[in-house]
Order: C-alpha cells, then sequence, then structure tokens
C-alpha cells in the first residue's frame, strides 16, 4: 500500500480498523443483528416527533447532494491547482468523490436495507445503509477544507488532513443526525456512512501525500 499511499503508522490502523467496524456494522445490519436492534430502540425514543428541525442542520443535508457536493469540490479544486499551480487538487477532488459515491452505492444496493419511516419519492432506491448523504457531504467538506489548508505558509499535508477530516466528519455527523431526527435513516446509516468516508479521506489525502510531497512549494523544498 506504501506505493499508493504515504500512510502514518497511525493512519494505516484507523484504515485496517475503519474497515474492520464497517464490515461489522454492515453484516450486523444485513442480518438484523444486536446493533440493528439498538436501531430500533434509538428510534422509539425520537419518534415520533414534529418534524421541524433547526434551518442550519438542514445545509449538511444539501451539500450531502451528489450534485452540489461536485459543483463545490471541482471549484475548490480548479481554485487550488491555480494557486499552487499544480494539477493534483484535481485528481484528489474525483478520486475521493468517486470512491465515496462507488462505495456507498455498492453497498446500499449489496445491503437493501429499509429507512425507518416512509420516505416519499425512494421507489427504486437500492437501500439506506450507510447514509450518503452523511458519507457524500463529509468528503465534500472534508476535501474543500484539505484543499484551502495547502494555501498557507508554511504548507503542511499533515495539518491539512487533520483538519479536512475533523471538518468533514463534524459536518457528515450534523447531517446524519438530522436525518435520524427527520425518520430517513437508521443511526447505524449515520454511523456507516462516516466510516467510509474517514477511511476514503484518510486515503486521499495520504495520496496526495505520497504524489505530492515537496512539489506543494515553489522550488521543491518543504519549510522545515
Amino acid at each position: 500500500m506504501s506505493r499508493f499511499f504515504a500512510l502514518r503508522p497511525g493512519e494505516a490502523r484507523w484504515v485496517f480498523g475503519g474497515s474492520v467496524a464497517f464490515a461489522f456494522l454492515a453484516a450486523d445490519v444485513a442480518t438484523g443483528g444486536l446493533l440493528d436492534h439498538f436501531d430500533h430502540v434509538v428510534r422509539e425514543q425520537i419518534q415520533p416527533r414534529a418534524p421541524v428541525t433547526p434551518w442550519w442542520m438542514g445545509l449538511p443535508g444539501d451539500v450531502g447532494e451528489a450534485g452540489i457536493a461536485a459543483g463545490l469540490v471541482v471549484a475548490a479544486a480548479l481554485v487550488t491547482s491555480q494557486v499552487l499551480w499544480r494539477g493534483w487538487p484535481m485528481l484528489l477532488a474525483l478520486g475521493n468523490l468517486v470512491a465515496v459515491e462507488v462505495m456507498t452505492l455498492l453497498v446500499k444496493t449489496a445491503i437493501g436495507r429499509p429507512g425507518p419511516g416512509e420516505v416519499v419519492g425512494t421507489e427504486g432506491y437500492p437501500g439506506f445503509f450507510p447514509s450518503g448523504h452523511a458519507s457524500t457531504s463529509a468528503v465534500c467538506v472534508g476535501t474543500v477544507v484539505f484543499l484551502v489548508a495547502t494555501w498557507g505558509r508554511p504548507r503542511r499535508l499533515d495539518i491539512a488532513a487533520w483538519a479536512g477530516q475533523l471538518g468533514g466528519l463534524g459536518v457528515g455527523a450534523v447531517s446524519a443526525l438530522r436525518s435520524m431526527l427527520e425518520d430517513f435513516h437508521w443511526l447505524t446509516d449515520g454511523v456507516g456512512g462516516l466510516l467510509v468516508a474517514s477511511v476514503t479521506m484518510t486515503l486521499g489525502f495520504a495520496a496526495a501525500r505520497r504524489y505530492v510531497g515537496t512539489a506543494l512549494v515553489p522550488g521543491g523544498v518543504e519549510p522545515p
């Protein structure tokens, strides 16, 4: 894996642990296990409730729409490419978005989990696990934050990666919470979406570190 990704030891452990946790979560959801039962317990404590959430909680959900997310990430990548005079931001942006969308769709289709409530317009919908809005919004915001964080001096990819993870997962968590409150998703749908997003961002940011390295700085010398 080191051939393609410059993973730090902690990142490598997280990719492995996050992938195992996601596989366990998916298996539990698919077989109606303990966590699936816990989902129903949590929903009983939340629902029924008035279908009103603060307006600001709707923003992460909007960012979770694939079209909006693609527009934001591509715009950030184009600006970053112009600022740094490099082409790698577009590759990172497209790689992160394609990876999270493909992974989410594949698992949704394989498991075909029904939603907790009556959701209008879901005929032909592949499934609710993992939450696509949570995973997409997290990767979108995380990638944008990572790209913007590379503009400054000194341009540290490690700092940019941490900022991207924290920003992305924070927004993704709000999107997941909103979907639970409005009875669109189960708790584990959101957790699964965040795991997919975090692993995707970890690998994407590590790939940027592997192939970019000191190229971020004019002259190819990273400041001490």
